[in-house]
């Protein structure tokens, strides 16, 4: 009957020992883990950062485009005022024509770029809301 009792306990003891080494080993991983998404975090911070300086940067490149736009439709126009002789079609329309459609090109890939960057925003967002949620669980 002792005999039995000290194997009882011999092999309790080996198993919580073996349990708290494992429990050890997993409070290790979670730190460890918690630490790299504590980094991610600060990187993702850093990043959603950066894409909102360029997204203002897009909008500034866009608003700056308003003017010259405006000058080229209306040197456009004042030549359609033209009667007679004076109205011709030459290499400054053509060129004025050009310059209009390069720019309300330009504008539109900005605006699609703003667009692009709201939506990467938005899921830099969210993305960040889930890993805070990881971090405090």
């Amino acid at each position: 009957a002792w005999r039995a009792i000290k194997e009882t306990d011999s092999r309790t003891r080996n198993r919580q020992a073996d349990a708290t080494r494992k429990l050890n080993e997993r409070v290790q991983d979670i730190a460890f883990w918690k630490c790299e998404l504590n980094n991610e975090l600060r990187a993702m911070d850093t990043e959603m950062e950066n894409l909102g300086e360029h997204r203002r940067v897009l909008e500034k490149s866009l608003n700056d485009t308003v003017a010259p736009l405006q000058v080229a439709e209306e040197c456009l126009m004042q030549r359609e005022k033209r009667m007679g002789i004076d109205r011709v079609h030459d290499d400054v329309e053509r060129a004025l024509c050009k310059e209009i459609a390069l720019i309300k090109k330009e504008q539109e890939r900005l605006k699609k770029l703003i667009n692009k960057a709201d939506i990467q925003q938005k899921m830099n967002r969210a993305a960040l809301h889930e890993m805070e949620k990881d971090v405090r669980d």
